[in-house]
């Protein structure tokens, strides 16, 4: 697992907790963070399973996701649009049809790959809660079920 990031857990239900991770750590990395910002929540959310160890609200936890799930998101998520546009330009072009329908065919083609991305997202296995970092909780606090 090399896709790590911290975040904190803010609600815990019966099979799931949900963690807060702060965007500019998670895109640390990434050229495009400041333009992508401008238009996202600062922080992102999580629901995931909820892990076999002992967790609470206010916790800070290191969470995961695997390599190749990682990448199949990536390649599902940029390629599968991409494809869906240059097909339906590339077959109205040379079947000779006007630009502006070519132009609403891929509007058509993209909005149609993000419903086939949506199915195909749901098969990826998402990320994982590995560990705790500090607990940050009263000691008479009882554990949540």
């Amino acid at each position: 697992m090399a896709c790590t990031v911290s975040g904190l857990i803010t609600e815990i239900g019966k099979n799931e907790a949900i963690v807060h991770v702060e965007r500019r750590s998670a895109c640390q990395g990434c050229a495009a963070s400041n333009i992508c910002h401008a238009f996202v929540k600062p922080n992102m959310e999580f629901r995931l399973n909820r892990p076999k160890f002992d967790i609470r609200p206010g916790d800070k936890v290191m969470i995961a996701m695997e390599d190749s799930s990682f990448l199949k998101a990536c390649a599902i998520t940029y390629l599968i649009p991409l494809v869906f546009i240059v097909l339906a330009i590339s077959i109205t072009s040379l079947a000779g049809i006007g630009e502006a329908i070519q132009a609403i065919s891929g509007i058509c083609a993209f909005l149609g790959s993000l419903l086939i991305v949506r199915r195909l997202g749901t098969r990826i296995k998402g990320p994982r809660i590995l560990e705790v970092i500090n607990e940050n909780r009263d000691k008479k606090d009882p554990m949540p079920e």
